[in-house]
């Protein structure tokens, strides 16, 4: 992909939500599956930045701060983001086609970040 072709292209980020944290077991047989599905991505020249969250958080309402975890527990996680180069909402849906957080019945949301195009 030619440098123009980057700058033709918007910044999108896939937000993966898990409904359950996963196991280590788990971790550990999904991470070559995400190295893969990444690379590929960065072989497409598309790839931008990859972030993993930590499994706990402290989330927030009207009242103040409420300490969640092991409280309570949501009925999904966001367990990591990633930003993306694509000509439009469609083709991003295509890189996440593939993404690993299905075998675990995870799914992937795609927003368009409001940013000059990469």
């Amino acid at each position: 992909m030619s440098r123009n072709q980057h700058y033709q292209q918007e910044a999108y980020m896939l937000l993966f939500q898990n409904p359950a944290l996963p196991t280590v077991e788990t971790f550990c047989y999904e991470e070559d599956q995400w190295q893969n599905w990444i690379g590929g991505i960065a072989a497409q020249g598309r790839f931008v930045a990859f972030r993993q969250l930590a499994d706990n958080s402290i989330w927030c309402n009207e009242q103040g701060l409420h300490n969640v975890w092991p409280l309570q527990q949501p009925q999904s996680s966001i367990s990591g983001t990633m930003v993306v180069r694509a000509a439009n909402a469609n083709s991003a849906r295509q890189l996440a086609a593939d993404c690993p957080i299905y075998q675990s019945g995870g799914i992937v949301e795609i927003r368009r970040l409001l940013l000059p195009k990469l």
